[in-house]
């Protein structure tokens, strides 16, 4: 009986992880409720949840990323290093690098968006180049002292893994007014967290699972362990070209720049037709964050969605968090500006 509780204690250390759940301090009190719901999931599976208010970003604050990183975020990841951080809201975003251009185009070498700053006490951020002499599009412009970091890649681990959610990502591509803003936040709160918590307890059935590549070259793994969940007759693979007709409850997609537009409550543009997945894409319109695109998955059911499509490092997804995922690929390549939008501690495949 000894050697059983210990065993059980044993599984309940090395299973538990502390999450820092950071929201925007004026998000609307409505959406309490599902934080809560989200939370005590998280307790039961074994996590330990801290909540932490942040404000919401504001452009003319220059270094606003970098004091709310150093007074409020580093010194709790320091305290607990390998936990999850899931930022909620439209919370100051970090920039940094000073020519990095994951698509190529023109115009869009700069400053990326970067996460990994939040989880990188231990990197030697510096803020001193300027790349006006290249011309970047505005928001990848990178000056001396405006809060924008130089570093292109990372040197050490890092030392939290980082997820993001912003419920109010681009409104007005939603038709979405200051009228009714706090109601379609709430909403989409809702909707986000409700998917969250039921995917967590095994409520939505597979029945049927899409697997999409941008250029077709399906993961063989992936297609596999679908096939193994409900069968090859219900496995479909598609392509950029058909993703039009892909209506499916369960998406896996690497590489995808958007879904064709559909009717839905939120206008045309919010869809509902990714019920839940991992949406892994590479490309301009999800490298950067707040970057326009057909439309904002997260915004119309998916459960996360990553940049850097192909390089993503995929080992032993079958166990790990997306977290875990994040971090190994960040570790692997230290590319800076892979980012996660979602949530960190959710898994692909969950426990029956």
């Amino acid at each position: 009986m000894k050697t059983l509780f210990l065993l059980h204690l044993f599984l309940c250390i090395t299973l538990r992880a502390d999450v820092l759940l950071v929201i925007q301090r004026d998000i609307p009190i409505e959406s309490a409720a599902h934080f809560d719901r989200w939370q005590s999931q998280v307790e039961s599976e074994g996590h330990k949840v801290t909540r932490l208010y942040g404000p919401k970003q504001n452009a003319k604050e220059t270094n606003q990323a970098v004091n709310f990183a150093r007074t409020q975020i580093w010194p709790w990841v320091k305290q607990n290093a390998g936990s999850y951080v899931f930022f909620v809201g439209d919370l100051p975003m970090p920039r940094t690098g000073f020519s990095i251009n994951p698509d190529g185009h023109t115009g869009s070498a700069g400053a990326y968006a970067a996460t990994s700053f939040y989880a990188s006490p231990n990197e030697l951020w510096t803020d001193v180049r300027d790349n006006s002499g290249i011309q970047p599009r505005s928001p990848l412009l990178n000056l001396p002292g405006d809060g924008k970091m130089d570093n292109q890649t990372l040197l050490h681990a890092p030392m939290a893994r980082v997820g993001w959610f912003n419920p109010f990502y681009n409104p007005k591509t939603f038709g979405i007014t200051n009228s009714n803003q706090s109601e379609y936040v709430v909403d989409v709160l809702r909707r986000y967290f409700d998917l969250n918590v039921r995917f967590r307890r095994g409520e939505l059935a597979l029945e049927r699972i899409g697997v999409g590549d941008e250029k077709g070259k399906f993961n063989a793994g992936v297609v596999t362990w679908a096939i193994q969940q409900v069968g090859a007759s219900n496995v479909v693979t598609f392509d950029r070209t058909e993703s039009y007709f892909v209506r499916l409850p369960f998406l896996i997609d690497r590489d995808f720049k958007g879904f064709t537009d559909s009717s839905s409550l939120w206008g045309r543009h919010a869809t509902g037709a990714l019920f839940s997945g991992l949406d892994l894409t590479y490309g301009s319109y999800q490298i950067d964050y707040l970057t326009p695109r057909t439309f904002y998955p997260m915004n119309c059911g998916a459960l996360a969605v990553g940049s850097m499509g192909s390089l993503w490092n995929m080992t032993d997804w079958q166990t790990k968090t997306l977290g875990e995922l994040w971090e190994q690929t960040v570790t692997q390549y230290g590319m800076i500006y892979v980012n996660l939008y979602g949530d960190p501690t959710l898994r692909l495949i969950q426990p029956k």
